[in-house]
């Protein structure tokens, strides 16, 4: 065998063959190499920009939501400010009407007669002894008629006289006797009217404007009146 360069020759039946270079000298190995770092570095920084991109969307979306409910928030509030606010106090027949939203009718309150005309009821009881207004002054007792009607309550409706407080023109409430003449309940779309007693702080001919405050604490109306006498 003789070598020469990088060529070993076998004498007899001789055949000539290159001998083998070491991996890390051959081009291929370090093309190989720098495949895998390239790709490491595409992986890496398409990965950033990925969470980058899901990191801002994600605020993008926490953002709108935030923005939403403080929207709603402040919408709810401004429109249960507008639902819970006073009105201006009414006169005599004017129809104070409860509506939720601002739109849709439930129920109204108009106060109809205010004074001593007295009613059938009330009559019969004066001149009964032991009637519904035994031992008040008659003097001070005042008379309230309204009338009610249920707009689009799905329960029966009663305006009950425990929800009805009267005022003096000073600002003095009278108390409600226990009579109540009328307490129907009403289904919706009907309507009537009921009649009820308060003894006042003085008598009725020296009072010169008679409030009334109905609040209802379980549909949840409110409504005010100014009656001059």
């Amino acid at each position: 065998m003789i070598r020469q360069n990088n060529f070993i020759i076998f004498m007899g039946d001789w055949k000539m063959r290159k001998s083998k270079k070491p991996f890390y000298k051959v081009v291929w190995f370090w093309l190989f190499l720098v495949m895998i770092a390239v790709s490491g570095i595409l992986f890496v920084t398409l990965g950033d920009q990925m969470t980058e991109t899901e990191y801002y969307k994600s605020r993008l979306e926490t953002k709108e939501t935030t923005e939403t409910t403080t929207t709603e928030t402040t919408s709810s509030s401004s429109s249960s400010k507008k639902t819970n606010k006073k009105h201006e106090a009414l006169g005599l027949g004017e129809e104070y009407i409860l509506a939720k939203n601002g739109t849709e009718k439930m129920y109204s309150i108009t106060i109809d007669e205010v004074g001593q005309n007295w009613n059938q009821f009330a009559t019969e009881q004066m001149d009964y002894e032991e009637g519904a207004f035994k031992g008040l002054d008659k003097n001070k007792i005042l008379q309230i008629k309204y009338t009610y009607k249920n707009y689009g309550l799905e329960e029966p409706f009663l305006a009950n006289s425990q929800y009805l407080t009267v005022y003096d023109q000073n600002g003095k409430a009278g108390q409600l006797t226990n009579a109540q003449d009328g307490q129907n309940e009403v289904t919706e779309g009907k309507s009537s009217d009921s009649t009820v007693w308060a003894v006042m702080p003085e008598n009725v001919s020296d009072i010169t404007k008679v409030s009334v405050e109905f609040k209802d604490t379980i549909v949840g109306g409110e409504s005010f009146f100014e009656i001059p006498m």
